[in-house]
């Protein structure tokens, strides 16, 4: 078997866990600390406590003490789970207990890192260490892009206010039901959720337009365009639609017939002609210029925070403003109860608070 040492200060180890042929020497004080499981399972008056995986006919698993399980009965029901997955999921479970970084690659082993967490009744501490660990992820806004409709429902199990605005954000912008994973990684109150953010936000984009094109035209109750700014915003309006349809998704899915004004890069393509930051602006009057800037503004609008680079938002073709309050968190709105959001240096500043992490050694 191979051996897996945890160290806790000066401490020696005095919990064995056999967990599909690993053996992990760990601490129950670490455990304890985290976890309802080891709370009520390990008393400190019998150490050295010694634990194994046993897996149940429905493919389940958990500890149990290693003199009660019938190895012969194991050997029968093992291939039900995948041993290796759950493995390296148990070893993020602890490595979460001692407050140790780890890498977080792909969904299915934080699926089941959090399924033990929820099992264990750990979900506060591997709460904090899943914000930091991919926070500190290098790629953490693509990993967030890519994995967004995973990541809801771990956040959501976790209630994780940061992870789920993350994921939120790219799950809204990317919505498509007619795409298959919309309808398999997703439980039926997070689709409603999604759709129904969708939809308001696309019921900003019309009206936006319709300004835009009224400004263009120079119909406005105030009169003060210039003729020199409605060209100006025309020659922008026409740029914005000709690189959308000459796009190879807009002659891909023409026949679905898509709507321009719900498409992100569109309206940046109008914002960065003339309007960006105040830059290169060739609007002749002022007021001309801060209302298309007031305009566009609010659908420019970031909100993602895990190293959400400018580059990087330029590669997403979809709106980023997307908001929701702590009251429509699916967890909140279940209870009728108000948990406030956490932010990025929160989760650092957690996951320092959470233990002084022990060392795993081979």
């Amino acid at each position: 078997m191979k051996t897996l040492n945890f160290r806790w200060g000066s401490l020696a180890p005095d919990t064995h866990l056999e967990v599909f042929g690993h053996v992990f020497n760990v601490h129950s004080v670490a455990l304890q600390a985290h976890s309802e499981f080891f709370r009520a399972f390990l008393d400190p008056e019998k150490a050295p406590h010694r634990y194994g995986s046993k897996v149940d006919q429905d493919g389940t698993w958990g500890l149990q003490p290693l003199n009660t399980i019938d190895k012969d009965e194991q050997a029968a029901v093992s291939h039900a789970v995948d041993t290796q997955l759950e493995t390296s999921a148990f070893r993020l479970f602890l490595k979460a207990l001692y407050g140790q970084p780890y890498n977080i690659d792909s969904t299915k082993p934080l699926q089941a890192l959090v399924r033990l967490a929820d099992f264990y009744g750990a979900l506060r501490a591997v709460r904090i260490s899943v914000q930091y660990n991919i926070l500190r992820k290098s790629d953490a806004s693509k990993y967030f892009s890519t994995c967004c409709y995973r990541i809801l429902e771990v956040a959501t199990i976790l209630r994780s206010p940061s992870l789920f605005r993350e994921a939120f954000v790219h799950a809204v912008g990317q919505w498509n039901p007619d795409l298959p994973n919309f309808h398999a990684y997703l439980e039926p109150n997070l689709r409603t959720l999604i759709t129904r953010h969708h939809s308001l936000n696309c019921m900003k984009l019309p009206t936006v337009l319709w300004y835009l094109l009224c400004m263009a035209s120079g119909d406005s109750v105030d009169n003060e365009f210039d003729p020199h700014d409605s060209e100006i915003l025309r020659e922008a309006l026409a740029d914005g639609f000709y690189d959308f349809c000459d796009s190879d998704e807009c002659i891909e899915k023409s026949a679905k017939a898509i709507s321009l004004w719900e498409k992100a890069p569109f309206f940046r393509s109008i914002y960065n002609y003339q309007f960006e930051g105040g830059r290169n602006r060739t609007i002749g009057h002022k007021n001309t210029a801060e209302k298309v800037d007031k305009l566009l503004r609010p659908l420019m609008r970031n909100n993602l925070t895990f190293h959400a680079r400018e580059d990087e938002v330029l590669e997403y073709p979809y709106f980023l403003f997307v908001e929701i309050s702590d009251e429509d968190l699916p967890w909140n709105a279940a209870v009728g109860k108000v948990t406030t959001g956490n932010t990025a240096e929160d989760s650092f500043a957690d996951h320092n608070a959470l233990i002084e992490g022990g060392v795993e050694s081979e």
